[in-house]
């Protein structure tokens, strides 16, 4: 008579969840969902326009010479854009309003141009991203980017007409597409 060998078994090893089997209900909630066209949906944006004041916010920058900075970003930002500063959530200083839609069909309000003062640098945001800012970004002088922001840790070290230009560039790019 032969044997059946059984397979041996770790005893640390888990077990395969076990998919329970849909219902009439649950599979009919499926269906309607998959059939169901994406809706644009506005996002729930945590950094919304406040009415906090622009003046007391740049007055709790702690060093002076980023505080210094902030007063000439803000100067140049509201310039070029036309617009008067707003805070945006407890840290940005945004010029104008825009609204971003994600491919998804996520929307949210967002400013057209912000800056903000952080600790470790000032941070612009600049919304349309620096693919078309190569030749910009090499005569700007100290940086690093992120999709759509600059970073620079003091004024001393960009060239200011290059970083007009550029925040020309983007508030003149941004205000075409609305």
């Amino acid at each position: 008579m032969a044997t059946k060998k059984l397979p041996t078994k770790n005893p640390t090893e888990k077990k395969p969840a076990r998919k329970k089997p849909a219902t009439k209900k649950s599979a009919g909630t499926v269906a309607a969902k998959a059939s169901t066209p994406k809706k644009t949906q506005p996002a729930n944006n945590k950094t919304q326009e406040t009415n906090a004041g622009v003046d007391a916010f740049i007055k709790t920058v702690a060093d002076p010479a980023k505080q210094a900075d902030a007063r000439i970003i803000l100067a140049l930002m509201q310039k070029v854009s036309g617009d008067p500063p707003k805070m945006w959530g407890s840290a940005i200083v945004g010029f104008g309003n825009r609204k971003l839609v994600y491919e998804s069909g996520r929307e949210l309000e967002c400013p057209t141009i912000g800056f903000s003062p952080r600790k470790q640098n000032l941070t612009l945001y600049l919304m349309n991203g620096f693919r078309d800012y190569d030749a910009l970004l090499a005569k700007l002088g100290k940086h690093s980017i992120g999709k759509s922001c600059l970073y620079i840790n003091r004024l001393v070290d960009i060239d200011m007409k290059v970083l007009e230009s550029m925040v020309k560039q983007s508030v003149k790019f941004l205000k075409a597409k609305v």
